[in-house]
């Protein structure tokens, strides 16, 4: 008999469907537009960190970034590992220094958990997931 009322409900749901979703092309086009406009929304709330990896020497509570190139911090936050796929070690920057043609990151309170070579991610921007599907899709910055 439960058996019965399950068939029962699943037909008057099929017939609901087949009511309002198939047979009337104005009712589909609204929910397939509704579909759409929640994805949008969602993907513009949803935001990415985009992150460069370099790499580095680190020595105590200083990193030394094997680069000439001038990195401009968005987060005080950087990511440091020697392998990704064993551990990333999240650590905070208290302040930067450009010296002798090197970029050097010092570590707020003792923090550092590798020595010697290693590899540091840097945020260096952060945008919505609509603007990296959509407008800047494969573009590397």
């Amino acid at each position: 008999m439960h058996n019965k009322g399950f068939i029962d409900m699943k037909q008057k749901i099929t017939k609901l469907y087949l009511k309002y979703i198939v047979k009337s092309s104005k009712l589909f086009a609204v929910y397939v537009g509704i579909f759409i406009a929640v994805f949008l929304i969602m993907t513009m709330g949803l935001k990415l960190e985009i992150r460069t990896s370099y790499d580095a020497e680190m020595n105590g509570q200083e990193i030394k970034v094997l680069s000439e190139e001038k990195i401009k911090l968005t987060d005080k936050q950087v990511y440091v590992y020697i392998d990704r796929n064993q551990e990333v070690f999240p650590m905070e920057v208290s302040h930067t220094d450009y010296k002798n043609g090197a970029m050097y990151f010092y570590l707020n309170n003792n923090q550092n958990k590798i020595f010697g070579s290693a590899t540091l991610e840097i945020t260096t921007q952060k945008r919505s997931l609509f603007e990296s599907i959509f407008t800047k899709a494969g573009v590397q910055q």
